[in-house]
């Protein structure tokens, strides 16, 4: 929904900004997959913990894995970031669609960790099977998304004109409400983590353990993202 969304728009814009945002996709799909793998350990041991009454070691865990899901996300936003120009000259983007290209993902990038625990954060809530609220966030973020495009990449009304840049804010601020949301009903409604004291012992048990299903699920999703990847960079 976001990427249609983002693409409609931003294709009004030219070929240009088209070219640049299509750029972009298989570098954010990449880090969705990420999420996806650590969603997928969250929502498996989560799902064992809860079923076997062991609640109180599964809010525990599910706080360890918001903290590593924060740490490596947050790492891979500043590498990437710092790597945009290299990373999509090695994808084939030329010199007029590197611009464009920067304006997006330098904020996508600052608001990816953001997604993440996102992600990860209503696959905790499905692990307690609550699928309905996920889907109702998702589904929020994605309207505000779909208001906000319009409004900051062409400047309507009172907005300025940002252009692909908006569609990046556009994209971050709905990325802020439905992280808000999910947080809401994880921490205060369903208290579903708790703030545990550092102990490494516990948190590398409980990363080994996050990392035993997240690590095959993420790459199974991987490899069809960097195929696409490796064709895009021989089409451009």
């Amino acid at each position: 929904g976001f990427g249609l969304v983002d693409t409609f728009f931003i294709s009004q814009l030219g070929t240009e900004s088209l070219a640049a945002i299509s750029f972009t996709f298989p570098v954010t799909l990449i880090i969705s997959s990420i999420a996806i793998g650590i969603g997928a350990g969250v929502s498996t041991n989560l799902g064992r913990l809860i079923g076997s009454g062991h609640a109180d070691k599964a809010k525990v865990f599910l706080h360890d894995a918001l903290l590593l899901t924060f740490l490596l996300t947050t790492l891979i936003a500043l590498l990437g970031s710092l790597c945009i120009e290299p990373l999509f000259s090695l994808l084939g983007a030329n010199q007029s669609s590197l611009p464009l290209i920067h304006d997006y993902m330098f904020l996508w990038y600052l608001g990816a960790p953001l997604l993440v625990l996102l992600m990860v954060g209503n696959q905790g809530l499905r692990a307690t099977g609550d699928t309905r609220s996920p889907a109702k966030i998702m589904m929020l973020a994605a309207l505000i998304n779909l208001i906000l495009d319009p409004l900051l990449i062409f400047g309507l009304g009172p907005f300025p004109r940002l252009e692909i840049q908006g569609a990046a804010i556009a994209t971050v601020i709905s990325w802020i409400v439905a992280l808000s949301l999910s947080t809401h009903l994880l921490i205060f409604k369903r208290h579903l983590v708790e703030f545990a004291e550092f102990n490494l012992a516990r948190l590398k048990c409980n990363w080994k353990q996050l990392a035993h299903i997240a690590q095959p699920a993420a790459l199974m999703n991987l490899l069809n993202l960097l195929t696409n990847a490796m064709i895009m960079a021989m089409l451009a």
